[in-house]
Order: structure tokens, then C-alpha cells, then sequence
């Protein structure tokens, strides 16, 4: 992984902690940069959740890399139907490209927000990976993955000897690494009586969960149409009224969206936490990978300090 990567992954987890996040942000794939399609597709699944269903947003399925590689290459743009949504050989001329670089208004008739999703700035794709995009383009738009996408397969990044995870030598739980005895976990650190590490953290506050929704959630933003009858608005007002004390449009479940002290009968949380049950619809966010542990108990903490909006 490049330094340029680990930067942005960096940057991008520092803006939402510190909720300087206003839209969201862009995740680089968990391999090494390249030009290929497998690249391609590692940077589709790491940021358009959208389309990885069988249905896909606004008709574009890409759930699989087969899938995403039929209904792209050759395939004319539904919002634009003169334009491919992928020309082989030219990146101008194709429609993905322009709206990952947000160009797709600048001399033709395209529509409709940036990709990923109302990216704006730093949070929109790097320069880098919209030019290896471009360059895979510009190469005829091959099938062919060189790099490898980031689906386990032998010679990628995921648990094979050498890389990061789990070997001897490493920062996981093995002799010298930094869980041994005098490190921050033994008798004597600092998890022990009087420490700053035993306390309750405070609830978080609406903005931050906010950022989050902003980050994650662009199928329901209101210029999108609100998936599954959920609008989140525009702003962060418009966000909390759409959820709080309002019933949720699954009637099965018989829950507020959000109820105000009481995370356990919010049904966003059961959609977050994905235990809504067969009647309860899709796992949120819809196609993507489940929000992290820390994000949900975060927001589970605002919604149980009462869902104040502040």
C-alpha cells in the first residue's frame, strides 16, 4: 500500500471523528494501486454501495464483478443514453469517468450528483485513482485482473505470509509484539483504578451522527428520491426530522425511525446493527459493509442520552 493511500485512508477516518466531515469521503480498496479491472472493481465495491444490489440504483447493478463489467463496458448511460457508461479506449467519452470526475455536465447533457454519490473536494476519489481508472480506459477497458481485486484469492493483501495480519512478528497478539506484559494492558498501565480508561465516553451529539448519514447514506438523500420511502433531506435539520419520533414506514416493526432514549426500539438502529429480521428489509447501508462497531455504538449513545439535536 502506497503512503499516498494510508494518507487518505487517514485523512478521511480523521474527518469524521473530528466531524469536520460535511459530505463523504472517499475509500481507497485494499489493494495496490493499478490500471486493471480488478483495481476498477476493488474501488466500485469500496464506494458505490448503491449498485452493489441485484437491482442497483438508477439501473446499474454492479454487485459483482462480472455484473458491474457487462453493465458498464459498451452499455449506453441511462442518464445519458448517447454516452456509454464505459467507451473502451476513450475516457472522454465515457460517462463513469466524467462522473467520478465530475465533469459530466461540462459540454454534454449529463445530470445528476457526483460520483460517489454527492462527493464534493477532498472527499471525492483521489487524483490517482481517477487516473488509473482513466488509464485502464484508455488500454480498451480490458477484463483482465493483474493487480487483483480484494476477494481473498491467493497473492492479494488478505492473510497470506508476510502482510499484516496475524503473523509472527506483527502487532496481533504474538510474542513481542506491543500486548505483552509492560505494555498498556498489564498491571500498572493505564486501565487501572483512577485511570481515564474505565469511564463511560460521552454521547455523541446529532452533528456527528449527521456526518455519518452524510457519508453513508446517499440513497436516501432527497435529490436521490428517498429510497424505500426514507428522505434524509439536505441538511442536517431535515435529517432529524425525518427520524426522530417518526414512525417507521416498515409497519411490521411497530418502532419510531428513532426513539428518543431508547436505541433498543429504534428501528434505524436495528437496521444498523442488521438484526431488523426477514420482514425488516435490507441490512443498511444497503450493499456496503456494516458500519463499524465504534460508529454504531456512537450513534447508539446519542439516540440513548435522549436524540437531542444538537
Amino acid at each position: 500500500m502506497t503512503a499516498k493511500t494510508l494518507l487518505t485512508r487517514s485523512l478521511c477516518v480523521l474527518s469524521v471523528t473530528l466531524v469536520f466531515l460535511a459530505t463523504g469521503c472517499a475509500t481507497e480498496p485494499d489493494v495496490e494501486p493499478g490500471t486493471d479491472w480488478g483495481y476498477v472493481y476493488a474501488v466500485i465495491e469500496a464506494n458505490c454501495s448503491c449498485h452493489l444490489t441485484e437491482e442497483g440504483e438508477s439501473g446499474l447493478s454492479m454487485m459483482t464483478m462480472d455484473a458491474a463489467y457487462a453493465n458498464l463496458v459498451g452499455v449506453a448511460s441511462q442518464e445519458l443514453p448517447s454516452v456509454n457508461r464505459i467507451e473502451a479506449g476513450d475516457p472522454d467519452s465515457s460517462y463513469l469517468v466524467r462522473k467520478i470526475s465530475g465533469t459530466h455536465e461540462d459540454g454534454i447533457d449529463g445530470s445528476g450528483a457526483r460520483m460517489p454519490f454527492g462527493c464534493v473536494g477532498g472527499g471525492c476519489l483521489s487524483e490517482e485513482t481517477i487516473n488509473n481508472i482513466r488509464e485502464w480506459v484508455t488500454n480498451g477497458a480490458s477484463e483482465e485482473v493483474v493487480v487483483g481485486d480484494d476477494d481473498d484469492t491467493a497473492g492479494d493483501d488478505d492473510d497470506t505470509a508476510g502482510d499484516d495480519d496475524d503473523t509472527a512478528g506483527d502487532d496481533d497478539d504474538t510474542a513481542g509484539d506491543d500486548d505483552t506484559a509492560g505494555d498498556d494492558d498489564s498491571a500498572g498501565d493505564d486501565d487501572s483504578a483512577g485511570d481515564d480508561d474505565d469511564t463511560a465516553p460521552a454521547a455523541w451529539t446529532f452533528t456527528q451522527v449527521a456526518a455519518i448519514t452524510d457519508a453513508s447514506c446517499g440513497c436516501h438523500n432527497s435529490s436521490s428520491g428517498g429510497s424505500g420511502g426514507q428522505s434524509l433531506g439536505t441538511t442536517n435539520q431535515e435529517n432529524y426530522d425525518a427520524w426522530v419520533d417518526v414512525p417507521s414506514v416498515n409497519t411490521s416493526s411497530g418502532m419510531d425511525r428513532i426513539e428518543p432514549g431508547d436505541s433498543a426500539n429504534s428501528f434505524v438502529m436495528h437496521k444498523l446493527d442488521h438484526d431488523q429480521g426477514s420482514a425488516g428489509g435490507s441490512n443498511m447501508p444497503l450493499g456496503g459493509s456494516q458500519l463499524s462497531q465504534e460508529i454504531r455504538d456512537g450513534i447508539r449513545s446519542w439516540i440513548d442520552a435522549g436524540a437531542l439535536n444538537n
